[in-house]
């Protein structure tokens, strides 16, 4: 029910989803072909969302997860919270940048919720 974006030549994923029921949205890395989760060593990374009335930035934040043990710095799930996202149906976004392993991917263009 999310939008997966590809990076790369199907390198990796990211599946972004929104909770319809609040204001937070979720990311989770994939490996390719969305196959097994994929933890990345970040702490945060931001996305920009184009709106109507202007840009805002999304911050999301690793998710640790005791029971699978996923820690900050070594997770597949990342977190935003914005005020915004609980009315947001739809929106062009791009991911800024991402260092995945050692792949740098920049500017990766994709619609919420129909993906890329």
């Amino acid at each position: 029910g999310g939008a997966g974006v590809v990076l790369g030549k199907e390198d990796f994923h990211i599946e972004f989803l929104h909770n319809p029921d609040s204001d937070t949205m979720t990311a989770w890395f994939f490996t390719p072909h969305m196959e097994d989760y994929l933890r990345i060593k970040t702490d945060s990374f931001d996305v920009v969302a184009k709106l109507p009335d202007g840009e805002q930035i999304l911050t999301f934040k690793a998710v640790a997860n005791p029971a699978t043990g996923e820690t900050v710095g070594d997770t597949s799930q990342f977190e935003v919270r914005s005020g915004w996202l609980k009315n947001a149906e739809h929106f062009d976004a791009v991911l800024k940048k991402i260092l995945i392993r050692t792949n740098l991917y920049e500017g990766v263009s994709f619609n919420y919720p129909d993906g890329d």
